[in-house]
């Protein structure tokens, strides 16, 4: 499993969900897809999040933090993050077959 170290941006910006913003150039060596879900890694606690990637909010190397990341793992501007792909949950609902 691929992990990258990136540098904490905290954002100003309350999104009401755990949501982060990757460069895209890192989302690709990540093999992550926009809205897709990571895996976020300080010494002190884990969390997954929404990841969306762009090529103007953030520089390679660093991960934009919205409010609820930067809070639920204690971050400061310049901290490092440790970013890998989250697990995929097998779907909760049963397939069904209709006749």
């Amino acid at each position: 499993m691929k992990i990258l170290k990136l540098i904490a941006k905290p954002l100003d910006m309350e999104t009401g969900r755990n949501i982060v913003v990757l460069h895209a150039d890192d989302a690709e060596e990540l093999g992550h897809f926009t809205g897709g879900r990571v895996r976020l890694a300080t010494p002190k606690t884990m969390i997954v999040a929404i990841a969306n990637d762009t090529r103007r909010m953030v520089n390679r190397g660093e991960i934009g933090t919205f409010v609820e990341v930067t809070e639920n793992l204690g971050l400061a501007p310049g901290d490092t993050v440790e970013v890998s792909l989250a697990p995929r949950l097998p779907n909760a609902w049963p397939r069904q077959r209709w006749s």
